[in-house]
């Protein structure tokens, strides 16, 4: 009960623009119930995931979208894409490698994953390796809704939400 109040207050003061906000919002959201107290009890997409969870049950990759859009905004602290020439917005990148592909890079980095977090599914796996940037003349593959401010939110993003983003992609 303590940390929903103490994370009420901390996400009532988003306003700052620099690098420390990023860093700070990091600290903030580690989880999607994090994010989740971050907005208003009113917003449209709080709304929209309560909707979705109770009547969408059998399909993850809705239920995952929506969190994704929730933690985004979250992370974004109120920042959206305005689509316009100079403007820069990133997306995770997450490799989907074969087991056999995965054991020949992990050989190759001398390591057991090449960066971030991991998840094996059936006879892929799945790991993020940092993030990618659009800029408004470029035709995105993904979702505005998704879309971060800063190269590190999205390589943050990626690594604390991973198994969202391959239920998202993948499911």
């Amino acid at each position: 009960m303590k940390r929903t109040k103490r994370l009420k207050v901390k996400c009532k003061n988003l306003v700052r623009k620099d690098k420390t906000s990023i860093m700070n919002v990091r600290k903030r959201i580690k989880t999607f119930e994090d994010a989740l107290f971050c907005l208003d009890e009113n917003d449209e997409l709080k709304l929209l995931y309560h909707i979705v969870k109770d009547n969408v049950s059998n399909r993850q990759e809705i239920i995952a979208y929506v969190k994704l859009c929730i933690i985004v905004k979250a992370l974004n602290e109120g920042w959206r894409p305005t689509f316009i020439w100079s403007e820069f917005y990133y997306y995770p990148w997450i490799h989907v490698y074969s087991k056999e592909d995965y054991k020949v890079v992990c050989e190759a980095y001398g390591q057991r994953t090449p960066k971030g977090q991991l998840i094996e599914k059936s006879d892929k796996v799945f790991t993020c390796e940092g993030s990618d940037s659009n800029s408004s003349s470029w035709v995105a593959n993904m979702p505005w809704r998704v879309a971060l401010k800063s190269r590190e939110l999205a390589v943050y993003c990626s690594q604390q939400f991973l198994d969202l983003w391959v239920t998202y992609l993948f499911s």
